[in-house]
């Protein structure tokens, strides 16, 4: 991830952290907690970048920030599982596909007089 600049410690109102775009919360294996807050700023092209780790607000580029929140889309941080059919589904969905035999007896029947008198 790129900085585009670093913007002080000092909160303001146009980084738009108060209603950020993008929060999240992670958590080390030894217990640390770290918070990442990303905002839209009020120029509409930038975005702020707030580590709960360190005391500085950072500048990100548009494109940058857009990267951002695009990879942390759900769908793309879930996998999603196929449904599984439930056995009834799955059973008729066999039958279907399995060919027919013909138990038509009419047909047997003509088979049999051929060699009849």
């Amino acid at each position: 991830m790129r900085i585009g600049s670093v913007l002080g410690t000092d909160t303001k109102p146009e980084y738009g952290l108060e209603e950020p775009e993008l929060v999240i919360g992670l958590q080390h294996k030894g217990g640390e907690e770290l918070e990442y807050r990303l905002g839209k700023h009020e120029n509409g092209n930038d975005y702020v970048l707030k580590a709960s780790s360190r005391p500085e607000y950072f500048r990100l580029p548009g494109y940058a920030g857009d990267a951002l929140l695009e990879a942390a889309r759900r769908e793309q941080l879930v996998e999603m599982v196929p449904e599984v059919p439930d056995e009834s589904e799955r059973l008729a969905d066999l039958a279907d596909s399995m060919p027919m035999e013909s138990s038509d007896e009419s047909d047997q029947g003509d088979a049999s007089e051929e060699g009849v008198p």
